[in-house]
Order: C-alpha cells, then sequence, then structure tokens
C-alpha cells in the first residue's frame, strides 16, 4: 500500500513537472508567433475617385475577341464591325473619358486573401482604348485617335496611384498598350497637333508618382498582410499560396512555430521588413532625380520572398519612366520638325521652346543617345535598352536585349 502511495506521489510529481517544462517552450513558442501592433494607415480617398468610374466602365464593357488592325486600310465591312464595337462600348468610353478628368486612388490592401482582379479589367479599358484610336487613325481622324492613345497612357500612369507593385505592372502594361498605338500616329500630325499632344504628355508625366511611393504602399499593404497572417496562425507553406492545403498535418503548428523561432519571431521579421523598406523610401525620397540602390535583402525566408521581388519591380519602373521619356521627346522632335524642316542635330535644341532639361535625363541619371541620321531620319535610344526613331517611316519604338528586337 505505501509503495502505492509512492508511486502516486512520484508519477503526479513527474506529470507536473512534464507540464512546468513543456510550458515554458510553448509559451516561447507562442510569443514568437504574437506580434506586436504596427500601425498602417489608411489613406483617404478622393471624392470623386476615379477608380470608381474605372470599375463601373470594367462592369459595363462589352466584349469582344482580340483584334489586330495592321496596316492603313480596311475593308469597308471590317470597317463597319469594328465601329459597332466601339459603338456597343460607348457608354464604358463615356465612363473612361469621365474618369480621365478625375484624380485617381486605389482602395488599400491590407490581407494577402485581396484579389484585385479589377486590373486587368482595367487593361481591357485601354485596349479598346487603343482600339478606338485605330480606328480614328484609319479614318483619318489623327487627331482623334492621338488623344485617345494619350488617354490609354494617361490611364496606365494613374492606376499606380494606390496600387503598389502589382498596380505598378499592370500600369505598366496599359501604358505600354497607349504608346504602340501612338507612336504609329505622330509622324501623321500637324504642328498645332502636335503641339497639343505634347502639352497633353507633359501633363501626363506630371501625373506620374515616384518609386518611393509604389514602395510606401507595398510597405503598408504587406506589413498588415504579415500582422493579420500570423495572428490568424495559418500555415506558413500557404502564405504565397493561393489554395494552401486543404488538410494539413496536425503537426504543421508546432513545425511553423519552431520555423518562426528560427527566424527569430514574427514580429522581429516584420521590423527587419519594415526596416528594410523604410530605409530605402528615405533614400529614394531624398534623392529623387535618380532611385537608390537597393541594400541587402535580410536573410530569414519570408523576406526573402516578399523583398525579393523588388529589384525586379525596380527595373521594370526605369524602363515604364523611359519610354514615357522617349515618346514624350519623339512628340517635341516632330513638332520642331514640323516648324524648322529638319530635326535638330542635338536634343538641346528642344530646350527650353520645347522640353525642360529634366526631361533630357533618363532613368539612370544620364542623357538619353540621340543621333541625327539625316534631314528626315533620326536615332533616339535609353540605357534600359530602348530605341525611338524614324527612318524615312512612320515612328518605331523597340526593345533590343540578348541580340534580339521585337516591336511592342
Amino acid at each position: 500500500m505505501g509503495s502505492w502511495k509512492r508511486f502516486r506521489e512520484g508519477f503526479g510529481f513527474g506529470l507536473l513537472l512534464i507540464l512546468l517544462l513543456s510550458a515554458g517552450p510553448a509559451f516561447w513558442l507562442k510569443t514568437h508567433q504574437r506580434t506586436e501592433l504596427f500601425l498602417v494607415p489608411n489613406p483617404k480617398l478622393p471624392i470623386p475617385n476615379a477608380h470608381d468610374a474605372y470599375l463601373k466602365a470594367a462592369s459595363e464593357l462589352v466584349h469582344y475577341n482580340a483584334i489586330h488592325l495592321a496596316g492603313s486600310s480596311l475593308s469597308l465591312y471590317a470597317l463597319l464591325r469594328y465601329q459597332r464595337i466601339l459603338q456597343q462600348n460607348g457608354s464604358a468610353l463615356a465612363l473612361i473619358d469621365a474618369g480621365l478628368h478625375q484624380t485617381y486612388f486605389a482602395p488599400p490592401v491590407r490581407s494577402f486573401n485581396t484579389a484585385l482582379p479589377y486590373l486587368y479589367s482595367f487593361e481591357q479599358l485601354g485596349e479598346l482604348l487603343a482600339l478606338r484610336s485605330r480606328i480614328l487613325a484609319l479614318q483619318h481622324n489623327y487627331q482623334g485617335a492621338v488623344n485617345s492613345a494619350l488617354d490609354c497612357v494617361q490611364l496606365g500612369v494613374q492606376i499606380l496611384a494606390g496600387a503598389g507593385i502589382q498596380g505598378m505592372l499592370i500600369g505598366g502594361q496599359i501604358q505600354m498598350i497607349g504608346e504602340a498605338a501612338l507612336q504609329e500616329e505622330i509622324s501623321h500630325l500637324n504642328s498645332l497637333q502636335a503641339n497639343s499632344a505634347l502639352r497633353r504628355m507633359l501633363r501626363i508625366r506630371f501625373l506620374c508618382i515616384p518609386f518611393y511611393s509604389v514602395l510606401q504602399q507595398q510597405e503598408w499593404f504587406q506589413i498588415a498582410a504579415l500582422q493579420e497572417f500570423f495572428n490568424q496562425n495559418k500555415p506558413l507553406n500557404g502564405m504565397f499560396v493561393t489554395y494552401p492545403p486543404r488538410f494539413p498535418s496536425p503537426l504543421q503548428g508546432i513545425a511553423d512555430r519552431f520555423k518562426l523561432s528560427a527566424y527569430g519571431g514574427a514580429s522581429r521579421i516584420i521590423r527587419r521588413y519594415k526596416r528594410y523598406m523604410d530605409s530605402q523610401i528615405v533614400q529614394d525620397s531624398n534623392n529623387r532625380d535618380s532611385i537608390a540602390p537597393l541594400p541587402p535583402i535580410p536573410s530569414d525566408p519570408i523576406n526573402q520572398q516578399l523583398l525579393g521581388s523588388l529589384p525586379q519591380a525596380e527595373h521594370d519602373f526605369l524602363e515604364n519612366a523611359d519610354k514615357l521619356a522617349l515618346i514624350t521627346i519623339a512628340i517635341a522632335l516632330q513638332e520642331y520638325h514640323l516648324k524648322k524642316g529638319l530635326y535638330p542635330l542635338t536634343l538641346q535644341s528642344l530646350v527650353p521652346i520645347y522640353l525642360k532639361q529634366s526631361i533630357l535625363i533618363s532613368s539612370s541619371n544620364r542623357g538619353f543617345q540621340y543621333r541625327y541620321l539625316a534631314r528626315d531620319s533620326y536615332l533616339l535610344s535609353s540605357n534600359t535598352g530602348f530605341f525611338l526613331g524614324v527612318f524615312d517611316s512612320p515612328v518605331s519604338l523597340q526593345y533590343s536585349g540578348l541580340g534580339t528586337r521585337r516591336r511592342y
């Protein structure tokens, strides 16, 4: 009887000791998973907001098959068909035109679970504007064609505001669609039309937001999303997966807590991310003429995943800025050519009557390369690999990389 009592006492003491020993690591793991509160502001949206007009335009868009309008002429039947497409989308075009006269700011995104399908709908709006531009050009209404192409460029520039890196990428695609339509019609403008197009392009450039503003929106989004993710105790392998495992392993939570502790804990991961982004934002905002080089990314896998795409995003931003500058300079060259009868020997001849000196500085903080070839031809290029030139034919904007050229 005495031995049984001692066994129970020893068993109870051992069980208590096991609980105490396990409670400490469990509390430590739980503490490492808990995040401190990082305040994320929600920007005040403008009223009216062009975002709402574009959303409504996308909802009223009458979809059609992709159209390739190559060449300078079409059959009467094809032209009437494409005009009918524009008529069917008249309400969408009217809403786009209204949004172009409003301030744009995207609603803030604060979760990894928030999808942004409207960005791809906005790309379809850009394609509709490019279609209108091409139809007007086929009707020899070149001023209307250029204005519609400029509408597409402005749409692409606008949607960067408040949308972070994803908005920047889609905005660049829309901007590219507008530039491709615009560069085909520049050579058809007269002097007054070229001057009007140049003034409009300069106003569009004024709407461009700097790269540090894109980074700021991205930082607020990902800090809020990380806090939500860690506080909901979701599996780490589902952070960047659209469809996480339906039946996660029962031990997955314990393994994830050990992983977080190895990375320094949830709060430390977010602090590292915030410190990295803040330093880059401050550097870029203090040096607005160029983008500061990116510092080393923190070594933990979560920050590596979140921040690993920034160099490519920076490269894309610089490319978009250079393409916009190239097409602006091309319009100025066209106006100069129409007034003087030939292209200038150097780009400095455009300053200050046609352009400001700052436009002639590329994103790499070096000037664009300009070569006067003949009275009616020139070659203009940027350090990011884009070429624009007139060779006794309409303007051609091309990208050169790895020994190849492709029209975009």
